[in-house]
C-alpha cells in the first residue's frame, strides 16, 4: 500500500508566494451548471493525483487540508474520504469520515486511515486503519485496528475473517 509515496514530491512553488507565508486557500470548488466536475481543484504529482471540493495548505505547518469528496488515486488504487490532511515535512496522512480503498485485491472501509511514508524505501510505508471492513483475496475481513508494520507485514487487532460466502 504505497498510496501517497509521491506526496512528498509535490512543489513548494504551488503552495508558497515571495511574500511572507499566510495560510491561504489553494483551490475551492466553483459550482458550474455547465460543468462542475471539471472546475474540482486537483494536485498532480508523478503518478499521485488528489481531488477535493476546497484544498486549503498552511506555510507555517506544511500542512494541507483536502475537504469535501477527497480522492486519491495512485496507478491502480483509489482512496476516497469527505476530508484529508497531508503533512508535507513529516510525511504523513490522514483520511477520515467514510474512508474507501479500492485496488486491485478488493475493497476496504474504514472510520480513518494513517500513512507515514517517511522511509525513503516505498515498500516500508507504515500505517493504520481503524473500524475496517475488508473484501479481498476472496473473502471477507473485519478488524478494530489494521496496521502496516514497515516490513511488508500488517497485523489485525480484534479481527475475524471468513472464507464462506454468506456467513458474514
Amino acid at each position: 500500500m504505497t498510496l501517497l509515496a509521491d506526496v512528498a514530491a509535490l512543489p513548494p512553488a504551488l503552495y508558497m508566494r515571495e511574500s511572507a507565508p499566510i495560510v491561504r486557500e489553494l483551490y475551492s470548488s466553483v459550482q458550474d451548471e455547465q460543468d462542475p466536475v471539471d472546475q474540482r481543484p486537483k494536485i498532480v504529482s508523478g503518478k499521485l493525483t488528489l481531488e477535493a471540493d476546497r484544498v486549503v495548505f498552511n506555510p507555517e505547518t506544511n500542512l494541507t487540508t483536502l475537504t469535501g469528496n477527497v480522492v486519491a488515486t495512485y496507478e491502480g488504487a483509489k482512496l476516497s474520504s469527505v476530508n484529508a490532511e497531508i503533512n508535507h515535512e513529516t510525511k504523513q496522512g490522514w483520511f477520515r469520515n467514510t474512508v474507501r480503498l479500492e485496488d486491485e485485491l478488493g475493497i476496504m472501509t474504514a472510520s480513518e486511515i494513517f500513512l507515514d511514508w517517511s522511509s525513503p524505501d516505498s515498500q516500508k510505508v507504515k500505517g493504520h486503519a481503524k473500524n475496517v471492513v475488508l473484501e479481498a483475496y476472496e473473502a471477507h475481513f473485519e478488524a478494530g485496528e489494521i496496521s502496516l508494520t514497515g516490513d511488508g507485514g500488517a497485523r489485525m487487532e480484534k479481527a475475524w475473517f471468513s472464507t464462506a460466502p454468506g456467513y458474514y
